[in-house]
C-alpha cells in the first residue's frame, strides 16, 4: 500500500473535501431569512457585487462608535501580531509533521479562487436553470461575498506589497504601492476568501447549530494551513479572516436591509393597476 502522503491522494482528497464543502449550498437554509425569499427579487451577483461593492467601500463614513471599535479591535490585534510575526510562524512551523501536512493540502483549496468562483457560478447557474431559488440565493449571496472581500483585499495587496515567508525576507519587508504581481503577502487571500464565504453560510444556516462550526471550523483550518505553508505571516492570515467575515457579515446586512420593504407594481383589477408595498418582520 502507497503512504498517505502520496500526491494522487493528495489530489483527490483535496478536491473530495472541497466538493462537500460547496454542497451545503445545496441544501434548504433553515433560517427566518426563508420566509422572504418568496417575494424577493434579486439581482445577478456580478450586477450586485459592483453594488455591494460602493456601499461598503463609502459606508465608513456612516459608521458609528460600535463599527469604529470594531475596526480598532481588528487593527491592535493585527498590529499585535504584526509585532510577534517572526516567533510566531516559526512556533507554527515547529509544529510539522505528516498528519499536518495532510490537513494543509485539504484545506488549502478551499479558500483558493481557482476552486470557489467556478463553483460558485456553477451552482448559481444550475439554481437559476433547474428553479432552485434556495440554492441559487445561497450561492449568489457567496459568490458576492467573495468577489467583495477580493476586491478589497487585492487593493490591500497592490499597495502594501508585503514579502511572503518562503522569501526569506524579514517580516518587515515591505516595497509600497506598485504594480507588480510579486510579494503579496499581506492580506491573505485565501483567508479572507473562504471566511467570507462562511460567515454567510454560517449567517444563513445560524439554526442549525452544526452548521457554523463546520464552516468555521473549515475556513480557520484553511487560514492557519497559509502560514503552515510558508505564504503568509500570521498577521496577514488574521488581517485576512476579518476582512472576510466582516465582509461576509456586511453582504448579509445589506440583503436583510433590502428585504424591509418591497415595492412592486401589481394589477388590482383587468383595468386598474396599484402599487404594492409590502413590509417583511
Amino acid at each position: 500500500m502507497e503512504p498517505i502522503s502520496n500526491k494522487s491522494f493528495f489530489t483527490l482528497t483535496t478536491k473530495l473535501v472541497a466538493l462537500v464543502f460547496l454542497l451545503l449550498l445545496s441544501a434548504n437554509p433553515v433560517s427566518a431569512a426563508e420566509l422572504k425569499n418568496s417575494v424577493e427579487t434579486s439581482n445577478p451577483p456580478v450586477k450586485q457585487f459592483l453594488s455591494d461593492f460602493r456601499e461598503l467601500t463609502l459606508s465608513p463614513l456612516h459608521w458609528e462608535k460600535k463599527q469604529w471599535l470594531t475596526a480598532s479591535l481588528v487593527l491592535g490585534t493585527t498590529v499585535m501580531l504584526y509585532n510577534n510575526d517572526a516567533k510566531l510562524f516559526a512556533l507554527v512551523q515547529e509544529q510539522r509533521n505528516e498528519a499536518w501536512d495532510l490537513v494543509s493540502t485539504v484545506v488549502q483549496p478551499l479558500g483558493n479562487g481557482l476552486y470557489l468562483l467556478p463553483s460558485l457560478a456553477g451552482l448559481y447557474l444550475y439554481g437559476c436553470s433547474a428553479g432552485e431559488e434556495k440554492i441559487t440565493e445561497s450561492a449568489g449571496l457567496c459568490l458576492e461575498s467573495y468577489l467583495v472581500s477580493s476586491s478589497f483585499v487585492y487593493i490591500l495587496k497592490m499597495t502594501a506589497h508585503r514579502h511572503r515567508p518562503n522569501t526569506g525576507d524579514p517580516y518587515y519587508t515591505w516595497d509600497g504601492p506598485g504594480l507588480s504581481l510579486k510579494n503579496l503577502s499581506f492580506p491573505s487571500g485565501h483567508s479572507a476568501g473562504v471566511f467570507s464565504i462562511a460567515s454567510v453560510l454560517a449567517t444563513i444556516y445560524q439554526e442549525n447549530k452544526y452548521i457554523p462550526v463546520l464552516v468555521y471550523g473549515l475556513a480557520g483550518a484553511t487560514a492557519l494551513s497559509r502560514v503552515y505553508d510558508q505564504a503568509h505571516w500570521p498577521s496577514d492570515v488574521f488581517f485576512g479572516s476579518m476582512l472576510g467575515y466582516l465582509t461576509g457579515k456586511a453582504v448579509m446586512a445589506l440583503h436583510e436591509e433590502k428585504k424591509e420593504f418591497i415595492v412592486a407594481p401589481t394589477l388590482l383589477t383587468p383595468n386598474q393597476y396599484g402599487i404594492l408595498l409590502l413590509c417583511c418582520f
